[in-house]
């Protein structure tokens, strides 16, 4: 007699994935917009990616404790975000159904602290922070390597909006005065940056004005 195959029952993910918390962001934010699952998925095909709202469903699932689980890709994220006229960043950290966001083992992240570093504005607690720093690309980091304090400026300024969301007003006082100080300090680096461009483009026209001479 033949064997029947078994039927795989459905895997839940668990509560504290990070699918599980991006699934509660898509879910959160199309119903804060009115949108049904099956419009989103509409959109999303739209947009050209092949979607229905079953798939739209198990991705929410978790955040509603029901249903199969499934793995949100990087294609699914971006063709969600883009329907959603949201940043993938917003998802992956919490922003709309604020939680936790566990990012590996038992380590986890306030929404915030996962927003800036998601978005390189703020190391991995315990990491190596020079490493952090320099992991960009080439044409990013020459320019911090040209204007110093470029990191500094961005931190500042996470800083105070950071403080804006708390309604913390000495927060934000510390934050301009802290932000006045650094932009003196960018001024300044500007203008010892801008003799320098000037200098080496003068040597550099007088060099080629020597080679024509010649000729």
């Amino acid at each position: 007699m033949a064997r029947t195959r078994q039927a795989r029952k459905p895997q839940k993910l668990a509560a504290r994935s990070p699918d599980a918390v991006v699934g509660a962001q898509i879910r959160a934010l199309r119903t804060k917009r009115g949108h049904s699952q099956q419009q989103l998925a509409e959109r999303i095909q739209q947009l050209g990616r092949k979607m229905s709202q079953p798939v739209i469903g198990r991705m929410e699932a978790p955040a509603k404790g029901t249903g199969e689980a499934r793995s949100i890709t990087i294609a699914d994220l971006f063709a969600v975000a883009a329907a959603l006229d949201v940043a993938p960043a917003e998802l992956l950290a919490a922003s709309f159904d604020p939680q936790p966001v566990p990012i590996v083992g038992d380590k986890e992240l306030t929404p915030r602290y996962a927003f800036d570093w998601i978005r390189g504005d703020r190391p991995f607690p315990d990491g190596d922070e020079r490493l952090y720093w320099e992991s960009i690309s080439d044409e990013r980091y020459q320019a911090n390597l040209r204007i110093r304090g470029l990191w500094n400026l961005r931190g500042v300024l996470s800083d105070y909006e950071e403080a804006a969301m708390r309604d913390d007003v000495h927060g934000m006082e510390e934050s301009l005065r802290v932000l006045r100080d650094e932009l003196d300090r960018q001024q300044r680096n500007l203008e010892q940056y801008a003799e320098h461009w000037t200098a080496d483009r003068q040597k550099r026209r007088r060099r080629r004005e020597g080679v024509g001479n010649d000729g």
